[in-house]
């Protein structure tokens, strides 16, 4: 892939402010994303998607109504769980049981991000094609629920082989972005990254690697929860740290449905400062409201429990400027 002169300088322009503001700030630098103004309240919220299907006219049509809101920030489209249908097909599963494999994926990020643009040709943003890390070996039933389901089928025995699937995916989608017209808005990964779901860790790392190993131009998204923390996780507190910030490209989106969960976030980024010497950005604040918090809400319990804590941890409270809902 090849991108336009314009996305390149784009690119380069994001490094720039990005390692010059979080220098002054005391925040590891984000890789492929810009750093946000500081943030006095968050924006309204996007709307992020549990996708039960791949079908180019229902994405088109949900990609309008995004563009009828006209809210910036990240959208998540998630796809549904890792899959592979033999013959180096991989894919997902999404919420109505369908196999979609990651060319129609693509086709139909594609389908949302026209829909979004031909409705609203100025809306910037970030288009997410996601996953999840369900149904993955080594998990279990936590909290009342299943991690994994060992007669999942099409189950994924190489995880390198899925993230860099899902990599060239985002590429592609990239790429098409930048063709003109040139859209205002940006292809980026997303795992709903959870280690109720991969116990074992492994699979989830693996994937996030092979992702950033691959995609040339974009990042990848952790939007999903600690499940107890630093002290109180499947996960070590390392491990939580890689997933969220520590694998260069990927960052935290981190989901906020209650206090315990910000006061969890809160918790790793003070674990971050006493054992990486920096504090890392939360780009976005994801809510799964009516159930739980409102976006508001999870947005200011996180600011607030993060001013609480106190130095570059503190600071990080400032920059996320960003909410959504799925």
């Amino acid at each position: 892939m090849t991108l336009s002169r314009a996305v390149r300088r784009l690119l380069v322009a994001i490094v720039v402010e990005t390692l010059l503001v979080s220098s002054l700030l005391g925040l590891s630098p984000i890789a492929g994303r810009p750093t946000p103004a500081y943030a006095i309240s968050p924006q309204p919220p996007t709307t992020s998607i549990y996708e039960y299907d791949a079908n180019w006219t229902n994405l088109f049509n949900q990609g309008e109504a995004a563009g009828a809101r006209g809210i910036p920030g990240d959208i998540f489209l998630d796809f549904g769980r890792p899959a592979y249908w033999g013959n180096g097909v991989y894919g997902m599963i999404d919420f109505g049981g369908h196999f979609n494999n990651m060319d129609a994926i693509e086709s139909a990020a594609t389908a949302f991000s026209e829909g979004m643009y031909l409705k609203n040709t100025t809306l910037w943003g970030y288009i997410d094609i996601t996953t999840n890390d369900s149904c993955q070996p080594g998990g279990f039933c936590i909290s009342g629920y299943c991690g994994v389901n060992m007669s999942c089928s099409d189950e994924v025995s190489s995880f390198t082989g899925y993230g860099q699937a899902l990599g060239t995916a985002v590429n592609e989608l990239q790429a098409w972005m930048s063709e003109p017209p040139t859209y205002p808005t940006y292809a980026s990964g997303g795992d709903d990254a959870e280690p109720g779901w991969d116990a074992e860790y492994n699979q989830t790392a693996a994937t996030l690697r092979a992702f950033t190993a691959t995609s040339s131009c974009c990042a990848i998204g952790d939007y999903g929860s600690l499940d107890g923390g630093p002290c109180c996780s499947n996960w070590t507190a390392a491990q939580q740290y890689q997933v969220a910030w520590g694998i260069l490209g990927d960052y935290p989106g981190g989901e906020i449905y209650n206090s315990s969960m910000a006061a969890q976030w809160t918790s790793l980024e003070q674990w971050a400062v006493a054992n990486t010497s920096y504090a890392f950005q939360i780009y976005t604040v994801t809510t799964e409201y009516p159930s739980g918090y409102s976006p508001t809400t999870a947005w200011n319990t996180l600011v607030s429990d993060l001013h609480g804590a106190g130095g570059q941890v503190s600071q990080v409270g400032d920059l996320i400027a960003y909410a959504t809902n799925i």
